[in-house]
């Protein structure tokens, strides 16, 4: 899929690794709707670079928790361009402690946000591909979802569903010739893992990452982009963690 003039929407595009793919699509000649939850200055930034381009922008809030503010969002782009072509599911958030600490609020937040945030918007972005018969819908997953981490019981088990649920999908939407992946990145540089122990990190750094450093959120973006423009790719999750999750016999 060649991205000149198509119509692009990430969600949780304010910051990480949702501005990098938002600015890397608009680069390649997508308009970009710009989503955010509640930092509408760096939303605003991020469409303005975007423009700065030559692309059109939308800047939309929405928490993707919560339904009918996807709705309004979908009903806005649907407005303004139409269908889309392109849909980056990338809003998401932390959730960490042990399982005996989470209570059911505490999973019921993360499969609000990651689980049926995700469903919510290929179930509205879905339509309209399918009446063009051609779409590219790329999930953020997590290697915690490949193998688990201690203390995010409750993250590792939505993301690890985020995934199952790229595949079932590839199978629903591929006669209509409209593609989802998945990207699962490990350890990067973003404000989520800013909270992570520095002694966690250094660990992994020195001892679980093959190429002993960590992500960059321009590198899990080029990847999504490379799902996105390659037309003969569907159903595959695709690690982006130096080496983390390889299997060493």
């Amino acid at each position: 899929m060649q991205l000149s003039g198509r119509k692009a929407l990430v969600t949780g595009a304010s910051r990480g690794i949702g501005k990098a793919t938002a600015l890397l699509l608009a680069q390649e000649g997508a308009d970009v709707a710009v989503n955010y939850m509640s930092n509408e200055g760096a939303a605003s930034e991020v469409a303005e670079q975007v423009r700065a381009m030559g692309r059109r922008a939308l800047v939309q809030q929405a928490d993707v928790a919560d339904g009918e503010q996807v709705n309004a969002m979908f009903r806005r782009i649907q407005q303004e361009w139409g269908s889309l072509d392109v849909l980056v599911n990338n809003a998401g958030g932390r959730c960490d402690g042990p399982l005996l600490e989470l209570d059911d609020s505490a999973w019921e937040q993360a499969l609000a946000v990651h689980l049926l945030g995700t469903v919510r918007c290929c179930r509205l972005a879905l339509p309209g591909m399918i009446e063009k018969r051609e779409g590219a819908i790329v999930n953020v997953g997590s290697t915690a979802g490949l193998r688990g981490v201690r203390n995010m019981a409750a993250y590792a088990t939505v993301k690890a569903a985020v995934m199952h649920l790229t595949r079932c999908l590839a199978f629903e939407a591929s006669p209509h010739n409209v593609r989802v992946n998945c990207v699962a990145p490990g350890i990067t540089d973003t404000d989520f893992h800013a909270v992570t122990p520095p002694e966690f990190i250094k660990h992994s750094i020195d001892n679980r990452i093959l190429l002993h450093r960590v992500g960059r959120p321009e590198v899990v973006a080029q990847a999504v982009l490379f799902l996105v423009k390659n037309d003969y790719i569907t159903g595959e999750i695709v690690t982006i963690d130096g080496g983390l999750t390889m299997r060493i016999a």
